[in-house]
Order: C-alpha cells, then sequence, then structure tokens
C-alpha cells in the first residue's frame, strides 16, 4: 500500500511455497488469510488499487521452475535457482525489489537486473532473517544498493546503510515478545495476519516493535527511492 500511495506505484509480490530448509510462515500462507490481496496470473488481472498490492505464485507464472521445488527440499542447500527465481518478471516491472543474504549477492543481484534491463533495483542485506524487513536493533543496520538506469542507457548505483536511528526511531535494547513470536517458526498465521490488517488499517498493529520495524523499513525504502527518482 505504501508503495501505491506515495510513490504511485503499482506493487506486485512474487511468491511461493518453501523449498526450505526454513518452513515458517510466508508471504503465499499469510495472504491467504488477508481480503483485498488478489493473487494474480497475467498482467491482464493488474486491475484497480488494493489494499495489499497484487500477489502472483511462482506455480502459476513459471510451473517448470515451480517443480525443482520438491528436488530443492531434498537438496537442503539455496541452489542458483533461489536467486534466479526472484528475477521471473511477469508484470514487465519499472523498479526489482528485493533481498540477498551473503554479501556477495548484493552486487550480482543488480548486475541481473541491469542486465535484463530493468529501469531500476533496490537490494536489501542485513534484513531480518534475509528479508526485506530491516533491522531496529542499535546494533545493527540494513544495508541497500540502488540502481538506475540513466537517459544513454548506462547504470548508477549508490549504497548506504540504514537503521532506526536513521529513521528518527530509537533502537531497540531487546527484542518484544510479539516479535520474537513473528520470527519464531512457530508464529501464529493468524497472528501475523491480524497485526498486518490492523496496521494498515490504523497505522498501529498494537505491537509496538512490530510497528516500529514497519516504519524503519518503510523511512529507508523512502530514502532509495528518492535517489532513483531525483
Amino acid at each position: 500500500r505504501h508503495f501505491q500511495t506515495k510513490w504511485k506505484l503499482r506493487s506486485v509480490t512474487h511468491m511461493s511455497s518453501s523449498a526450505g530448509p526454513k518452513y515458517g510462515p510466508n508471504t503465499k500462507a499469510i495472504t491467504a488469510l488477508l481480503d483485498d490481496a488478489p493473487r494474480i496470473t497475467s498482467n491482464a488481472d493488474l486491475k484497480g488499487s488494493p489494499k495489499y498490492g497484487f500477489f502472483i505464485d511462482q506455480s502459476d507464472c513459471s510451473p517448470a521452475m515451480h517443480e525443482w521445488q520438491s528436488i530443492r527440499r531434498v537438496v537442503m542447500k539455496r541452489p542458483g535457482l533461489a536467486t534466479c527465481e526472484k528475477f521471473i518478471d511477469t508484470a514487465a516491472c519499472s523498479l526489482f525489489v528485493s533481498s540477498a543474504f551473503h554479501p556477495p549477492y548484493t552486487e550480482k543481484m543488480a548486475d541481473v537486473a541491469e542486465g535484463l534491463g530493468i529501469p531500476a533495483s533496490i537490494i536489501v542485506r542485513k534484513g531480518m532473517e534475509g528479508s526485506l524487513a530491516f533491522p531496529v536493533s542499535g546494533k545493527k543496520t540494513a544495508e541497500l544498493l540502488c540502481s538506475v538506469r540513466l537517459a544513454d542507457g548506462t547504470y548508477e548505483r549508490h549504497t548506504f546503510p540504514f537503521g532506526a536511528a536513521d529513521a528518527g526511531e530509537e533502537p531497540e535494547e531487546e527484542e518484544s515478545d510479539g516479535l520474537r513470536l513473528l520470527e519464531s517458526d512457530r508464529a501464529p498465521l493468524d497472528h501475523i495476519a491480524d497485526l498486518i490488517r490492523r496496521y494498515a488499517d490504523s497505522g498501529s498493529s498494537g505491537d509496538l516493535v512490530f510497528d516500529k520495524r514497519v516504519r524503519v523499513t518503510l523511512a529507508g525504502m523512502d530514502k532509495a527511492l528518492a535517489w532513483i527518482a531525483a
């Protein structure tokens, strides 16, 4: 919703069942519990402005790649396919946003995005558990790499760290019980979905650390998008 309202961008999230080795709550499982989070199969379905944006399942947009899921669960290690599948560009995106866990992959993912001719990209590293969610601890910051295509067809890049203090928030020394629950493989899906609903409706979920993480993440994305748009 934030990308849609502030930046007039249509948000399309690529999702899939977990290939392991972690099997906690993921986007596909959570959005199944949310209203106004339509699952699309083609660009023809991109109509209106749903509250949570649009979602496309790997099984719909790339059945052949999805067939590798059972093999990956046996292999356990995250192969190159785990990175490549993020670039399935069903919606012909103008901005690619993703995360990387290992340091070399930040640059590699930007290389791939530029090689595919995507106009702009944001790659987040040091997010929580390798995700897009920014840390709120005073000891940790996310790292962002932004890339934008210039008028002559070349690309310019910009990197910067971003944490709670950069968003004007007080860094957390310890995570709340609610946040530890969210980051556990045993986190109840309905609890997570409820936090998302409440935050989307009123700007507050009732979990102070969850709310702070959302604000810090959005502030970091705003800084990246402001650089891209400049």
